[in-house]
Order: C-alpha cells, then sequence, then structure tokens
C-alpha cells in the first residue's frame, strides 16, 4: 500500500525571495526562521521514513500582506516552481497551489491556472489571515469562488471568533471543535 505524507511543507526559491520584497519579517510573523529546503533533500528523508508521495503545500508565513499585485506575482512565481518540482518528480511529490487571499479576482485565476494549466492537486487556503473576516474582508468571497471553481472540492468551515472579553470564548472554541468531530463533547480539563 503506498504510503502519503499529507504535512509537508516546501520552502522554495521564490518563497524565500518573495518574503523581503512583500515587508514580510519569517521572524517577526512566525517566531522562528524558515528552514533549509531542497526537493533532494526531501525524497532523501521521504526515502529514510518510507513515504512514497508527499503533498507539498507552502508554509507560513501567509504571502498576503496587504499588496494584492505582489501577492498575486508572488503565488505565480512560487506555484510555478512547485509545479516544475512536480513535473521532475511526478511520482514522488503532489502540490497544493497558493494563493493570494484575500484576493479575490487574483485568488480564482490563480485557482483556474494551477488546476487547469500547472497540474496542482488543490489550493492551500491559509487557516488565519490577519485583521481579515468571512464577510467584509473578502475572504468569504475567496471561498465562494473556489467552490464555484472546484464544486466537488471539500471546504471545511474556519473557527470565526467574535471575542470581546467574557467567557464565552472557550465554550465557542469547543462548540466549533465539537463541530468539526476534533473533540467528541467530552473533557476531562476545567475551564
Amino acid at each position: 500500500m503506498p504510503v502519503f505524507g499529507f504535512h509537508a511543507h516546501p520552502v522554495p526559491d521564490s518563497f524565500r525571495r518573495w518574503l523581503p520584497e512583500l515587508g514580510i519579517d519569517v521572524m517577526e510573523d512566525d517566531g522562528f526562521p524558515l528552514p533549509q529546503w531542497t526537493a533532494q533533500a526531501h525524497l532523501e528523508f521521504m526515502d529514510a521514513a518510507r513515504i512514497d508521495t508527499a503533498v507539498l503545500s507552502l508554509p507560513t508565513p501567509h504571502i498576503h500582506h496587504g499588496n494584492d499585485a505582489a501577492a498575486l506575482n508572488a503565488a505565480r512565481e512560487i506555484n510555478d516552481e512547485l509545479a516544475a518540482i512536480h513535473a521532475a518528480h511526478p511520482d514522488r511529490f503532489l502540490w497544493t497551489a497558493c494563493l493570494p487571499l484575500p484576493y479575490v479576482e487574483g485568488s480564482v485565476r490563480e485557482v483556474r491556472r494551477c488546476l487547469d494549466e500547472k497540474g496542482a492537486c488543490g489550493v492551500k487556503i491559509p487557516t488565519n489571515l490577519p485583521f481579515c473576516s468571512h464577510g467584509g474582508g473578502r475572504f468569504g468571497q475567496s471561498l465562494t469562488a473556489i467552490a464555484k471553481l472546484a464544486p466537488d472540492a471539500m471546504l471545511a468551515p474556519g473557527l470565526s471568533v467574535h471575542y470581546s472579553g467574557g467567557s464565552s470564548l472557550a465554550g465557542d472554541i469547543r462548540t466549533w471543535l465539537e463541530s468539526q468531530s476534533i473533540l467528541t463533547g467530552q473533557s476531562n480539563d476545567k475551564e
């Protein structure tokens, strides 16, 4: 039976090059430096771990920091590099496209390009976007557009937090975790 690695974060050269131009400080955003990464080193790891195929998805930080055009250009270059890695090792690497979310129009164009022309097996939707809601922050529009482009795709709802103090936050998080079958509703911890 083939073994797939579904949690593989490449650090392609294009991603590393774009971060400063996008105004992203990795240490400030994530608190730790990006590791060195090459496809060859990852293949060696996969061989040692007996992983047949890895699905590559870009790590944090997310590439959109306020400039739609720059984020789209970065996404295109990064996705082209991931497509080239897949083309060089089609039986070993699959990949998911990165998107310039919450830039809806650019994200839709990049979804089409990557799925229709570049051979992506899916798209990576970042789990958190700073100061971005599902409504006014354009993120909800992005998900709607992606659902129209790929009607068979599974888009799991994210945790939407509306918190201004008080004791409701822990209960809201627990309810969402239960709705996603992450928690079974039983807990031994005290809130």
